[in-house]
């Protein structure tokens, strides 16, 4: 038997096998694609804190940073966990009985464990977002030259929509607005009453595992 002859035999049975054979076309048909189970957040952006007091001694402008983690239920539902983590130095001013004013620099730290849920709808590529949350604050207010701090928990709401634009199956570009609240109840150096939320722009990195 010549190796064309052999050659041929076997260009038969393997058309046979794609043809007819059901095992065969099982074993070189593409795998099915599960659908991500997580997505994990990193993400920076901009707050505009909502009240004078605030933008007055720590400027208008704050620079966040988020880490979140969605589970993903199906039907464009999912829960989410994270922290936000908020920097900022400012320079508060105090009319003493003397006539030169006295100016104190200031140091404001937050940290917000953050949960709730999202809801997504996709259009191939796109996926228009809307999400809302409970946040538990933890908030430090430090005055840099003299011994005085405040501190305190304090419990917040926010909302938020946005776009992710798929890089892949896994990556993709996440874009959030939001708007959140989180009373003091309390006076601080800011003043009576203080809310230290504000209107945010997020950009950032999703991964999807």
């Amino acid at each position: 038997m010549g190796l064309r002859r052999i050659f041929r035999l076997l260009s038969l049975a393997v058309m046979a096998g794609l043809v007819g054979g059901s095992g065969t076309v099982r074993l070189l048909a593409a795998p099915e694609l599960r659908p991500p189970l997580v997505g994990v957040t990193l993400a920076s952006g901009v707050i505009v804190p909502s009240q004078e007091a605030v933008r007055s001694l720590y400027g208008r402008t704050q620079v966040p940073f988020h880490g979140q983690v969605n589970f993903f239920l199906g039907r464009g539902f999912s829960l989410f966990a994270g922290v936000r983590y908020v920097r900022q130095k400012g320079s508060t001013q105090v009319a003493g009985r003397t006539i030169v004013e006295e100016h104190h620099p200031l140091e404001f730290r937050m940290v917000s464990a953050r949960a709730g849920p999202e809801f997504s709808v996709s259009l191939r590529a796109v996926h228009f977002t809307m999400g809302m949350g409970l946040s538990h604050n933890w908030v430090q207010e430090r005055w840099l030259d003299v011994p005085l701090n405040n501190d305190l928990k304090k419990w917040g709401l926010f909302v938020r929509a946005g776009i992710d634009l798929d890089l892949g199956r896994q990556w993709a570009i996440i874009l959030r607005l939001e708007y959140s609240t989180v009373p003091t109840g309390r006076k601080t150096a800011l003043g009576p009453r203080v809310n230290l939320g504000g209107n945010e722009v997020i950009l950032g990195l999703l991964f999807r595992l």
